[in-house]
């Protein structure tokens, strides 16, 4: 998130600088976000091999030389490549390998855990924009990007904190029970894998996880429609509110940049709100009213963007509409998974998740560039509000659609929950080494009865 909070300040600072249209300079958090979302497509095999904390700590030092290299930027191109593509990638590998050290450690209780985990995430844009606003106007943009940069860096003390779980501790046997030298030798080559496997092994597991057979279903085809293009509705609270509030609501400059944080405090509550109701309330807990649970927020947040064009002049009720433009998308956005698991069962949340990023990353790539056109076309960021919530309340009111296609109770098969992956990936050790030494046994006793025959 800190590339959505420093980028709702600087806007207009590349603006003015580089003299370019919002299409272009919209582009910038556009790669940002997309690669955010696309990331998550590739990462999973990488921190399955490598581990979480090396990802983190590797995410860490890409964003802050994408952060870095902005000071060095001539054209909004090289902030494209820096600020866009370097750093959304560097946010994508903090994100997905704190989601999973997070799902490893917690079994029970995982939308409270998530709810608390993820107040991190609004502390960003609740803190930075007042003080991006006063390095900006002390020191110059340039000089901010590195400060920047230097504040990403700080992101090592929690990467490195990422405590894998402890690793099962199995051996390969034979069906004697002993370690033999055949073993130990299958185990040598089984760990010297070529360079270019490692290369191609992300892209093998994206190519694996869109699986469009699963579109034979018409409920993830819905759900990934629905919850994709509601993303249209979050962005422009946290990306344009403070251009929209100095130029239709005679906010100051510094009163403007106060904005996104009132909208991440209130996203802060929704958050933990919906995560501790969610939880701890029974009668939420059926696959229909969870559904209910994350639409009917989600089509708050849309009608309040899409009223924001009856408040210009008014600035008490911009503050308000982004206390509950804050509340409601902290509501929805941390139940997104809980939601999955009741719809599709656990065994399918990794591939339904995979497509959700896909076309999520997608959505965001596009409704920046898409954003700053209707601002260069209308000449007024009202424009942008009311048309992002509208397309908001529309798709959210398309998942309204998935109430009775659901069964009102979730069976077992589709809540069903395996405990943590650690147990997972013992069991698929353990039933991979029983097959190797399997093998093993039986090339001994051909080798045995060959040697009898001779």
């Amino acid at each position: 998130m800190t590339g959505v909070a420093v980028f709702g300040v600087m806007y207009e600072e590349f603006l003015s600088h580089f003299s370019a249209s919002n299409a272009e300079t919209a582009m910038i958090i556009s790669f940002n976000n997309a690669l955010g979302s696309f990331s998550g497509l590739i990462l999973d095999p990488i921190v399955q091999r490598f581990g979480c904390r090396p990802v983190a700590l590797a995410g860490t030092l890409l964003g802050t030389v994408g952060y870095g290299s902005c000071f060095f930027a001539q054209s909004i191109f090289h902030l494209c490549i820096g600020y866009g593509i370097l750093s959304g990638l560097a946010n994508g590998m903090l994100l997905f390998s704190g989601t999973v050290v997070l799902n490893r450690y917690f079994d029970r209780r995982r939308a409270l855990a998530a709810a608390i985990a993820s107040c991190g995430v609004s502390c960003s844009p609740l803190v930075l924009p007042p003080v991006i606003r006063w390095l900006t106007s002390a020191y110059g943009w340039r000089t901010t990007m590195l400060a920047v940069a230097g504040l990403f860096l700080q992101n090592l003390i929690g990467a490195t904190l990422m405590r894998p779980p402890p690793p099962p501790k199995t051996k390969p046997k034979t069906a004697n029970g002993v370690e033999t030298a055949d073993s130990k030798a299958s185990e040598k080559i089984g760990c010297r894998r070529s360079f270019l496997r490692y290369l191609l092994l992300p892209f093998r597991s994206m190519w694996k996880s869109l699986d469009i057979s699963m579109f034979r279903d018409p409920r993830v085809a819905i759900f990934v429609a629905g919850t994709s293009v509601s993303i249209l509705g979050y962005f422009p609270p946290l990306v344009f509110v403070p251009a929209y509030a100095t130029t239709s609501f005679g906010f100051s400059a510094a009163g403007a940049s106060l904005l996104p944080s009132v909208v991440s405090a209130a996203m802060l509550g929704g958050r933990i709100t919906s995560g501790v109701v969610g939880d701890c309330v029974r009668f939420l807990k059926t696959p229909r009213r969870r559904i209910c649970q994350y639409s009917i927020p989600a089509i708050v947040c849309g009608l309040a963007s899409a009223s924001t064009y009856l408040m210009e002049s008014n600035e008490s009720l911009l503050v308000a509409y982004c206390c509950v433009v804050g509340f409601s998308t902290g509501s929805y956005i941390v139940i997104q998974q809980p939601v999955i698991v009741d719809l599709f069962g656990l065994d399918k949340l990794p591939k339904v998740f995979s497509f959700l990023l896909f076309f999520s990353g997608l959505v965001s790539f596009l409704c920046q560039p898409f954003s700053g056109w209707l601002v260069d076309i209308s000449g007024t960021f009202g424009l942008v509000f009311v048309v992002s919530g509208f397309i908001q309340v529309l798709s959210s009111l398309l998942l309204l659609v998935l109430v009775p296609l659901t069964p009102s109770s979730s069976t077992s098969s589709r809540t069903k929950q395996i405990g943590n992956p650690r147990e997972l990936e013992l069991e698929i050790t353990v039933d991979s080494s029983k097959s190797v030494n399997h093998l093993l046994t039986d090339a001994d006793l051909s080798n045995n009865n060959t040697k009898s025959v001779t």
